[in-house]
């Protein structure tokens, strides 16, 4: 699927919602649009027992439509537009107007470091995350 191939360049996390996989982010998410040719998001205001936000809304709809986003749906208090997946520029300006949260990129210095962190603690007993991804690298180092 489109939605998964944008996911993994960006670096970013595939929540399943029903049937469907969504990039959720801040300010509403981002969804397979037309079955693997485009991808839509959809801002939203969605105060749960706070303020509503519909001048965020309106002044991420105005950078949307600035950006070359095609509007589809536009209301009060939600908005979808599509947008081109392998224009670089828009992939980036979606992920930014959802408010979207990537994940790092660590270093092989920095997991060595936080593995021997982990280590040298009372829990040293247990596994942690990083062990078997460390492994795996260490081996194929050796044999490449």
């Amino acid at each position: 699927m489109l939605i998964e191939i944008f996911a993994r360049t960006n670096r970013v996390v595939l929540k399943p919602e029903g049937d469907e996989l969504m990039i959720s982010g801040r300010h509403g998410y981002i969804f397979d649009y037309q079955d693997g040719k485009k991808l839509g998001i959809a801002l939203l205001d969605n105060p749960q027992n706070r303020r509503s936000k519909a001048r965020t809304l309106l002044c991420l709809r105005r950078k949307a439509i600035a950006a070359g986003f095609v509007p589809r749906q536009t209301g009060d208090a939600e908005s979808v537009f599509e947008f081109d997946p392998w224009n670089r520029e828009q992939g980036e300006t979606a992920l930014a107007l959802v408010g979207v949260h990537r994940r790092r990129r660590l270093s092989h210095d920095h997991r060595l470091k936080l593995l021997a962190a982990s280590q040298a603690t009372q829990y040293s007993a247990t596994r942690t995350v990083l062990e078997p991804d460390l492994q795996s690298q260490e081996r194929e180092r050796r044999s490449g």
